[in-house]
């Protein structure tokens, strides 16, 4: 629908989420811009917030172009955020 009404373009990025409003199922969608979501240093802090909470580690930066960059920025992302997690429980994760 967005791209039949011409505003889903090239360098699109979007959310689809399922809500439901007055009992009724309504799909809302969010275009975040492709090139400011990499930008965006929330986004992917909340989502290696989300895959630590999962015991996921490591993402796989498999993809060239746009989805290479998105998964190297987002390993980085877990890697700060597991190395801060470990140095806060005191060298490893070993506590004095």
């Amino acid at each position: 629908m967005l791209l039949k009404n011409g505003k889903l373009a090239v360098d699109s990025f979007i959310r689809i989420e399922k809500r439901c409003e007055h009992k009724k199922p309504t799909l809302c969608v969010d275009d975040l811009g492709a090139n400011a979501l990499l930008q965006n240093s929330s986004h992917f802090h909340k989502e290696a917030e989300f895959l630590l909470r999962r015991d996921i580690r490591d993402v796989q930066s498999e993809w060239g172009g746009w989805l290479g960059q998105y998964q190297t920025r987002l390993q980085s992302e877990l890697r700060n955020l597991d190395r801060d997690k470990w140095q806060s429980r005191g060298r490893g994760g070993l506590s004095t």
